[in-house]
This record gives C-alpha cells, structure tokens and sequence, in this order.
C-alpha cells in the first residue's frame, strides 16, 4: 500500500517461514477491504496464512481512519469478514482464528457473530480507559466498558454460547 515502497514479498514470507521453523508462532492474516481487493486475493490469504503453517490466523474488516489517505473508502460488508473466518475454520479446522476489535466496532454483535462463524479467539480491548484518549486507531472504536468489564461481557458471552473461557491471565 506505500506508494513507491520495494518490498521483497518472497523475502519476507522467507522469514516467516524460518521463524516457524525456530519455533515462533506465526499469527498471519489480512485486512479485509483494501483497495483493489479481489475475493480471490481474500482466498489466497487464507490459503497463504494455511501453507505458511501459522497458529492464529486474524483477518480484520479495514476501518479507514478520517487522517488516512483511505478515509473516504467505505468499510467493507461484515458478511464478508464472517465468510472469511467461516472458510478459514473449513480450510483449517485446527487453527486459532481471531475476532478481532475492528469487527466488533462494525457490528456491535461481531463477537458473537464471529464465534458463531468459526473464530475461537478474541481480541479485547483491555487498555486502560484514561489510555485510550492517546491513541486511535479507527473511528467508533467499542471501548466504553472498563477492563475489568470487558473481561466479564467476554466470559459472559462464552457462556451462553456454550463455551469455556481459557488462557484468562488473571
């Protein structure tokens, strides 16, 4: 995406392929809406992030910041970020693969969607709020629940969809 930026694709998948090796975790994946972006690109990221071996594969909706030079794109459908964690759970049934933040800030519902589409992972938010004023990410970021809140909608919702929080770091 950098105008004019040389970027060796084949060198740096090279490294990703020689950190595996020495025993990294590989989370790899894609931002989903980007210029130019073909549904055969998004297939081929899911197929790259599977040869490439990785552990967590985390594919994000593009929420383009109003200080960009992609601030007059238009978020992408959230249908099409579910369809990739969908067909990501059938290419790899073993994998861990994320909800991230962004989908939730597209959809106030995108944890659960998420989850319900093949995710078994979650990314939240667990700034300190007095922090969070310091940065932005993207516009409409889902931040107005502490962290101590944050923690137990999660836990909360794991439950009723049947499932058991893990690796809780408390």
């Amino acid at each position: 995406m950098h105008k004019g930026a040389k970027s060796d694709f084949s060198a740096r998948l090279e490294l990703v392929r020689h950190a595996k090796k020495s025993g990294y975790l590989i989370a790899t994946g894609s931002i989903i809406g980007l210029p130019g972006q073909t549904e055969i690109d998004l297939a081929n990221d899911i197929l790259l992030a599977k040869s490439l071996g990785a552990d967590m594969y985390s594919f994000g909706p593009l929420i383009p910041h109003p200080d960009t030079p992609l601030n007059e794109i238009k978020p992408v459908d959230v249908r099409m970020v579910l369809k990739m964690i969908a067909t990501s759970r059938l290419v790899d049934p073993d994998a861990t693969i994320l909800v991230t933040s962004a989908l939730e800030t597209l959809d106030r519902q995108g944890r659960r969607s998420g989850l319900l589409s093949g995710a078994n992972s979650l990314m939240i938010n667990i700034t300190p709020s007095r922090q969070r004023a310091l940065y932005s990410i993207y516009p409409r970021r889902t931040d107005s629940l502490t962290v101590e809140e944050n923690i137990d909608s999660t836990i909360e919702l794991l439950h009723e969809l049947g499932r058991a929080p893990t690796d809780l770091g408390r």
